[in-house]
């Protein structure tokens, strides 16, 4: 089982809160990748296509790595890690292919797991493929899952444990309020509308369950 983050400038401080949450949570072999900053890091801002392109580039390159049937574990750096998550990750697994996050609209990319296997390489060449038809990597990515073509690749979706803002159908703002589960192991500050509020959140979310 390997596990695969990258970051660009703007967000080295979130890949800092990601990093002291797993490693006091985990011990798995971890690949970190910096990719050429592309956007502000709000969303959909200028540059944002460009950096999903560099993002399913990175994806691929992280399979490439992995031997074939292996887990590999895809995370954003805006993501804390709250405890040990291995055991988790194989039983979310069983009988699938991949498993993604859900964020209200459909299936996440900012967090999955899958086995290295030929549908999986498949899917995420095609995703690079079809990127330019679609707003960004969530968007394609769920396009695919209902693509005929895709019919046999076995996927699947975390259970509340693996949580996000998004899954409240509403995206956090700095004067709202929120709830996250006590037993959650992994939290994604990503349904936020610009790098100040995510950065806030993350920081909220670190100080309660990882700076302990």
């Amino acid at each position: 089982m390997k596990f695969f983050t990258f970051y660009s400038d703007s967000h080295k401080h979130l890949l800092d809160l990601l990093l002291k949450s797993f490693f006091k949570n985990c011990n798995l072999d971890l690949t970190i990748r910096k990719i050429t900053q592309k956007c502000s890091g709000d969303y959909h801002s200028d540059g944002w296509k460009e950096s999903m392109v560099n993002k399913i580039q990175y994806i691929i390159d992280s399979l490439k790595q992995c031997d074939n049937e292996e887990i590999m574990i895809h995370s954003d750096c805006d993501i804390l890690i709250c405890s040990d998550i291995e055991d988790y990750i194989k039983k979310s697994l069983i009988d699938k292919d991949i498993i993604f996050q859900w964020d209200s609209g459909g299936v996440c990319m900012g967090f999955f797991a899958c086995i290295k296997n030929d549908i999986t390489i498949n899917f995420f060449q095609e995703l690079l493929l079809n990127l330019d038809f679609h707003i960004d990597d969530q968007y394609c990515a769920n396009s695919l899952l209902n693509n005929e073509k895709f019919s046999s690749l076995r996927w699947g979706l975390f259970d509340y444990k693996t949580y996000t803002i998004g899954m409240e159908n509403k995206m956090y703002s700095q004067e709202g309020s929120f709830s996250i589960p006590s037993d959650m192991k992994i939290f994604h500050a990503n349904y936020t509308a610009n790098l100040k509020d995510k950065t806030e959140l993350m920081q909220k979310v670190f100080e309660f369950f990882i700076n302990q």
